[in-house]
């Protein structure tokens, strides 16, 4: 069967690859090889795997993004420029070389940090009086309990030092498995092994060193 140009047959599979949408036409599974052609039907880019955490560096750089700044050398696409347009209106707290503790409309509070994930998870602990209630931590943002005001924050930042911290509680099973030589070590010794990994002080004092500025959306 030969499908007309731009149109995807009925229940081929659609890739979202490069802004475009493209339908799968063949799989050469053998040789590793996957023949697309443009189509119209819309796509969605979903890819498995594990998602990495991002750095401290990249988390910085988001928030630079944020402010204003275009990535160099990088030609952005009419669409790229739109949603990037939407992004910056939706955080017009974002400042340079500042945290900042958004509290939403319904109480939800979150201090974004822009630190990057191994860091967080030692401001998380640093924190800790503030977090009683919830637990989320990603690349840019800790939660912190609803009602938590800039002053809180602040008064627990003042308070953090830059003792090592145990983060062995976030070191996971799979993460384990997942450690070369780990059916060498002893479980202990690779959880150890691992807690080191997500260290990361020297951003984490970044982080405490700088501004802590407080935003309330209404919405």
């Amino acid at each position: 069967m030969v499908r007309p140009a731009g149109r995807a047959g009925v229940g081929a599979a659609v890739l979202l690859l490069a802004g475009r949408s493209w339908a799968i036409v063949h799989v050469d599974w053998s040789r590793r090889v996957v023949q697309v052609e443009p189509t119209d039907a819309p796509a969605v880019a979903r890819w498995s795997g594990n998602a990495q955490p991002l750095g401290a560096g990249i988390a910085r750089e988001v928030r630079q993004v944020l402010l204003g700044s275009d990535p160099s050398g990088v030609t952005l696409s009419q669409r790229a420029h739109e949603r990037l347009a939407q992004l910056r209106a939706e955080h017009p707290w974002v400042r340079p070389d500042t945290t900042t503790l958004v509290v939403e409309g319904r109480g939800r509070a979150r201090w974004w940090t822009f630190a990057g994930w191994r860091a967080n998870l030692r401001l998380a602990q640093a924190v800790a009086g503030l977090r009683r209630d919830v637990a989320a931590v990603d690349d840019l943002t800790i939660a912190l309990d609803p009602g938590t005001t800039v002053e809180q924050l602040g008064q627990a930042v003042s308070a953090a030092t830059l003792e090592p911290a145990d983060l062995a509680p976030w070191v996971t099973d799979e993460a384990i498995d997942g450690l070369k030589f780990s059916d060498c070590l002893p479980r202990s010794l690779a959880t150890t092994v691992l807690a080191r990994r997500l260290a990361d002080p020297e951003s984490t004092a970044r982080a405490l060193g700088e501004r802590i500025a407080g935003w309330r959306d209404a919405r």
